[in-house]
């Protein structure tokens, strides 16, 4: 490192002072920028982030750069959460969010400049159909071309697909600038992720100040990431990492494994656990049809959705919302309620008929009992601990009672506590040993990320359907399949394998299995009516639900591409693929949220250092939700949801500012004047006094908005945007798309 300035020696006085610790940023000249008068960036090779795996980064929303520009005067953007200066957009940049959710468009000259420090880059992309080549330079040299084309059947879904395509991979280890152009069609964009070290954990240097001392590391080191630990021993479980500077200057780790033995019901224990994240029923939406977004009580239906990290999913079995659509109710023996996560333990918010509630819960696959809610909602009810981090599914079975939830309540193990002296730098969770299972629709492997197909996934052909909603034989609910030979189905992940579920729609389905490329001739393990092929690398799959895993272990932990291609006539039906990955990172896109999408997740390591305000401005968290659906209605005369007017927000305990508008259309004429209402529901409770509109017109056109305060707690809020009509004769319509929902907070 540098001799320090004397520049850096006065910010040094500054902070002697402080009491509370701060990572130091240096500045440096972004590498081989075009951008005119480009401001200064973190110098990421000196920043102490400890770097591993694959970072995924969102760019929702973007912001104009005054006093830069374009070689040619174009405008100049970046991300609002880009508080590095890592990230230059250049030209015309559209910022969408419709029905294909939120995305940026590159337009016709422009491009994108990423500064990042690693081995590679990926970008997160929309594929519609349409043959999108993006020029790809790094560091300044000569453009190639990266051609993304495939099936538009993920498109049209109210939320972001997320597809993942590779556009630089194997650079030597360091600060890189790739610069993305437009060539034949716009580049959609969601985000990209940057490519890390494979084997070992790189520690870069830089300093840090806490109680008036400063902490220097002078070089880069590497270090084990599951191994070497100041305290804690790592089991088969995993467990949650914390990297720290010492008062010495050196970086280390410490650990807190998982619970040595899974707890269910009211023996749950989550002494050494902690939330990780609360989760809302009606988060699982984005104003469709088939998902918890538009559920009402009017009569039991299927519901299913995932969320923006592919992982999380609702999926519901003859559902209704109860009680002023505060409460999802499982109303029957026969109703069920799948809940997949990421973590090591759970708990649900609910309450139940009188208090005499019993319905069983299953635990990947595994009875751990009755469940008894009690009469009225209230705190937390322990559902269990101590599962191995990774992905989980539980499954509550209803009775003919009332069966009523709320939240779902997400735990991983706790972090560890730091050294007297040492400053937090980043921390990330250890999944467990990966452990094979037998066959089982909600069984899920120990130690992997499920990935569900309907995001994130490449489909190249014009045969690709997603079925529909199937919430008894699909984990996710739904299965992305095709019966045209030839048509590929492909998945880029960072790991040492997966674990591959399917079936064939009616009769034996196959396929054959090509890994970063190449036909796969390995060996691979099958469950249930699977089999598996080497010499010809082809896998078949039976009729009966999810009817067989196929299993490919033992890869170099790395970057990996797998390949599926249709063999036969019989449809191929693929729900989801279970990947073998050693971290996990749970993240938030913060501090602005659009189109309810908050919870991503990285294979990598979580950034949790903190800054002085000379180096970082801190921005207040905001969400913001515009109308995707177009002209929702309701004839409800009970308050339910409008279909997109919905964001989640995590707060840090300050009030929220909550406002909406809605342009509103009556009709027809009932037997009484057209009378309706709004009103904002936080958290599944009504918050507001609401809007109120009436005319006698046939038609009328009516702007309604309100604009409150809410106190609430640290933590992650739901917001909704709730209406109803006071005569079911008449109908009330959001007129097109003209609506908006914006939080923040204050």
């Amino acid at each position: 490192m540098a001799k320090i300035s004397v520049f850096d020696q006065d910010f040094d006085d500054a902070l002697s002072n402080r009491t509370d610790p701060i990572v130091y940023l240096p500045k440096v000249a972004a590498p081989f920028t075009t951008v005119v008068k480009r401001a200064l960036m973190t110098d990421l090779a000196n920043d102490l982030l400890p770097r591993f795996g694959v970072e995924r980064v969102m760019t929702q929303a973007i912001q104009e750069v005054q006093g830069e520009n374009g070689p040619t005067n174009q405008r100049v953007f970046k991300p609002i959460n880009d508080q590095h200066d890592a990230v230059r957009f250049v030209g015309s940049i559209n910022q969408n969010n419709n029905a294909d959710g939120q995305h940026l468009v590159i337009l016709s000259t422009s491009y994108l400049e990423v500064t990042f420090y690693g081995t590679g880059l990926n970008l997160l992309t929309i594929i519609d159909g349409s043959a999108r080549s993006v020029s790809v330079s790094v560091d300044g040299g000569s453009a190639s071309t990266v051609t993304n084309t495939g099936s538009g059947v993920l498109v049209g879904r109210n939320y972001s697909a997320n597809i993942v395509l590779n556009v630089v991979s194997g650079l030597t280890l360091g600060i890189h600038t790739v610069k993305l152009s437009h060539v034949t069609a716009a580049i959609l964009m969601t985000g990209y992720e940057v490519l890390n070290t494979n084997s070992t954990l790189q520690l870069l240097p830089g300093r840090s100040y806490l109680g008036g001392k400063r902490l220097y590391k002078a070089a880069a080191s590497t270090d084990a990431y599951n191994s070497n630990f100041e305290s804690g021993t790592l089991g088969t479980k995993g467990g949650h990492v914390v990297v720290y500077q010492k008062s010495d200057g050196t970086v280390a780790k410490a650990l807190q494994p998982t619970n040595a033995s899974q707890a269910n019901l009211t023996s749950a224990d989550h002494t050494n656990e902690e939330v990780i994240r609360t989760y809302n029923w009606r988060e699982f939406g984005a104003g469709r049809t088939d998902d918890f977004s538009s559920l009402t009580e009017t009569a039991a239906s299927d519901r299913a959705f995932t969320l923006d990290d592919g992982t999380t999913t609702l999926v519901g079995f003859q559902i209704i919302a109860a009680v002023s659509q505060t409460f999802l109710q499982l109303n029957s023996a026969s109703s069920t309620l799948t809940f997949t996560f990421i973590g090591t333990g759970l708990d649900v918010g609910g309450a139940g008929g009188g208090g005499s509630t019993v319905g069983s819960v299953l635990v990947d696959g595994i009875s751990i009992g009755n469940l008894v809610l009690p009469a009225t909602a209230g705190p937390s009810i322990k559902i269990v601990s101590g599962l191995p981090y990774g992905t989980h599914t539980v499954k509550f079975t209803g009775t003919a009672n009332f069966f009523l939830f709320t939240t779902m309540i997400v735990y991983g193990p706790s972090k560890p506590a730091l050294p007297s002296g040492a400053i937090e730098l980043g921390d990330y969770y250890l999944m467990a040993d990966f452990v094979a299972t037998t066959f089982g629709v909600d069984v899920v492997p120990s130690g992997v990320l499920r990935k569900f197909t309907i995001r994130e996934w490449v489909y190249v052909g014009t045969g690709f359907t997603i079925t529909t909603l199937q919430p008894i034989s699909n984990p996710g609910g739904f299965a992305v399949r095709s019966s045209t030979i030839g048509e590929t189905y492909s998945y880029t992940f960072f790991g040492t394998g997966f674990d591959l579920t399917g079936h064939g729609s009616i009769g034996t389905a196959s396929g054959t299995i090509s890994i970063d490329g190449s036909l796969y001739t390995g060996a691979a393990s099958v469950t249930n009516t699977a089999t598996w092929t080497p010499g010809t690398s082809t896998f078949t799959l039976s009729s009966a639900a999810c009817a067989g895993r196929v299993r490919v272990t033992g890869l170099t932990l790395g970057l990996h591409k797998v390949t599926l291609t249709v063999a036969t006539a019989e449809s191929l039906n693929i729900p989801n693929i279970d990947i073998i990955t050693p971290v996990h990172s749970p993240k938030i896109n913060q501090p602005g949220d659009l189109q309810n999408t908050l919870p991503i997740g990285s294979c990598a390591i979580g950034d949790s250092r903190k800054f002085s305000s000379t180096s970082v401005k801190t921005l207040a968290n905001w969400a913001q939700a515009v109308g995707v659906v177009n002209s929702p209605s309701t004839t409800s005369t009970s308050f339910v949801p409008c279909p997109d007017l919905s964001v989640t927000i995590k707060t840090n305990g300050n009030p929220i500012n909550i406002s909406y508008y809605m342009s509103s259309l009556w009709a027809p004429i009932g037997s009484a004047p057209p009378t309706g209402e709004t009103t904002i529901y936080v958290d599944g409770i009504q918050v507001s006094k609401g809007c109120l509109t009436s005319n006698t017109a046939t038609l009328i056109y009516e702007n309604l908005s309100e604009n409150i305060i809410v106190a609430v707690s640290a933590g992650t809020h739901k917001v909704d945007v709730y209406w109803k009509t006071q005569n079911a004769a008449n109908t009330l319509y959001c007129q097109n798309y003209y609506r908006c929902l914006t939080v923040s907070e204050k």
